[in-house]
């Protein structure tokens, strides 16, 4: 890839209603189309927001796209859109060097109580607030903070069109990224030749609500999808032997304990490829329960000596040991700060880059430059949370994403008309049923108020981020679209993949070669970037 790229960095108005209050630097990278035939750009987005669009993940979907592996067909398909296409990727506003944001304030943080059952404990709302304000303050202090929004990044796309001569883009955009595509869209209809959008916010909403629906959606994964995997092979796991046993495993841990598990699981959700750590993340979550019971000081000796069922194999002893380590810790956090509501914790409010190709400090404030403080009251706000609570009990402690923006003193970005994109046919949304970061519900709600739009979906997964997903039914169908040649039906329901649930694939796995491996390989180490920016523990 090195000897293709191609590396640019262009001007914008730091406020395009305004361009004499001064410029930024946008950094753009491109792998133009291999062939004389260019047919234009695909500008690729890896969500956030606060995701960087010319950090790896650029470079592994050109590798996946230009390598063997796939089947015939998929193969024809990924080599005409290299031929026709330059794959571009940029530096949104806010993230990398444009400049990079951080939300610095000497204003401490307060400890709270993380759990669901704990939510609505003495003092933990007011602490909560606290930091919600803590940190709105904060960003709101930057002084390129009122510039970073949705609007902003997708008139700089715009201009980037502009400035490389061409009439239209196409767009491959996944989670947050498909909010920015679907705006872009609305800005300027006209302009868009063809757009994938993958792992869908509700983009008809009038604000950006994903992030509030996250920890249902999680609860959901854990007791639709993991329980009932569980029970299928309850001699291996030993986590109960049908569903609503596994569930009830699962409900009988104390409320720390579970949130112990959010925080130990929240990331893994976004890649049905790390099923197998979830399930051993649950199996040592088991075992720490038995110990509780017996009502034993939780030593890192006597988590090491437990035995921890059927599943405790030597194949699994050092990964279940581990998880349990982990989680202990993770309970122990939880426990001490239910127990120190209020305190301050740290010496001031600081949100930045995460180290993961993410931006907190980015995160919340363009999501509270899109949603106005007026979208609900904070008595609406305490309703919402309370369902959350009681619907999520592991993972629907803490504050809702959202919730801070409610103190945003900002003026809000009005938000282009939906009529123009609801007039397009040059809409793919791709979705997997049980995504957890950006919920199937809000993703099939917008589906619904876009009637020439497509949709491909997968039925039975959870991966945040589904193309490439390696197989035919998903992949021919995207790369097809890109082409230009929309799917018939307008929803294509894929079968799940082998990957997602590995001890019960729908045939007799087969072995893969030397290419094929490398494709599966190059596919999971690509979607480990997409989706990041939200702020997780």
């Amino acid at each position: 890839m090195t000897a293709k790229l191609q590396c640019a960095s262009f001007l914008v108005p730091l406020d395009y209603g305004a361009p004499d209050k001064g410029e930024l630097t946008i950094q753009a990278k491109r792998v133009p189309a291999m062939s004389a035939q260019r047919q234009g750009a695909i500008f690729f987005n890896p969500g956030g927001p606060g995701g960087d669009g010319i950090s790896s993940g650029l470079g592994l979907l050109y590798r996946i796209l230009s390598v063997r592996g796939a089947s015939a067909d998929v193969q024809t398909l990924q080599t005409q859109l290299l031929q026709r296409y330059d794959l571009l990727g940029f530096s949104p506003r806010g993230s990398n060097e444009t400049p990079t944001l951080t939300c610095e304030s000497n204003t401490p943080q307060l400890a709270t109580d993380e759990t669901s059952a704990g939510r609505n404990a003495p003092g933990n709302q007011e602490a909560a607030h606290a930091n919600m304000r803590a940190e709105t303050q904060a960003c709101q202090a930057n002084p390129i903070a009122p510039y970073l929004s949705t609007d902003a990044t997708a008139r700089d796309m715009d201009l980037l069109r502009g400035l490389m001569g061409d009439a239209q883009i196409s767009y491959l955009g996944y989670s947050y990224g498909t909010w920015l595509g679907a705006w872009y869209a609305r800005l300027f209809p006209q302009r868009v030749n063809r757009m994938v959008l993958d792992s869908n916010a509700d983009v008809t909403a009038s604000h950006l609500d994903f992030n509030e629906y996250q920890a249902i959606a999680r609860d959901t994964l854990l007791n639709d999808a993991l329980a009932p995997y569980a029970a299928r092979h309850a001699a291996l796991f030993g986590l109960g032997n049908t569903p609503d046993e596994v569930r009830a495993t699962l409900a009988a841990f104390d409320p720390a304990l579970k949130t112990a598990v959010k925080w130990a699981t929240a990331g893994r959700m976004y890649s049905s490829a790390k099923t197998h750590e979830m399930i051993i993340t649950l199996i040592a979550a088991k075992g720490l329960h038995k110990l509780l019971e017996q009502g034993l000081p939780l030593s890192q000796e006597r988590i090491r000596a437990h035995t921890y069922g059927v599943a405790d194999t030597p194949a699994n002893q050092a990964g279940i040991r581990s998880a349990a380590l982990q989680l202990n810790t993770f309970r122990t956090e939880v426990i001490a700060g239910a127990a120190m509501i209020g305190t301050p914790i740290s010496e001031g409010t600081n949100l930045g880059p995460d180290g993961e190709g993410g931006n907190n400090a980015t995160f919340r404030t363009i999501m509270c430059n899109d949603n106005p403080a007026s979208v609900r009251s904070a008595v609406q706000w305490q309703a919402l949370g309370d369902h959350i609570a009681q619907q999520a009990p592991f993972f629907g402690g803490g504050t809702i994403g959202n919730q801070a923006c409610m103190y945003w003193t900002l003026p809000p970005i009005a938000q282009p008309p939906l009529a123009p994109l609801q007039e397009l046919d040059s809409v793919l949304m791709v979705q997997s049923q049980y995504d957890a970061a950006t919920p199937t519900p809000g993703a099939m709600k917008g589906f619904a108020q876009l009637p020439k739009a497509h949709m491909v979906h997968v039925t039975g997964e959870y991966t945040h981020g589904v193309f490439p997903y390696n197989t035919r039914c998903v992949d021919g169908a995207v790369l097809r679209h890109m082409l230009g040649q929309a799917p018939a039906e307008r929803q294509t329901d894929c079968p799940l993949s082998d990957v997602a649930f590995p001890l019960d694939p729908s045939q007799a796995p087969k072995s893969l070669s030397t290419e094929e491996q490398q494709r599966v390989d190059l596919i999971n180490e690509f979607k480990k970037t997409l989706g990041r920016g939200s702020m997780q523990h």
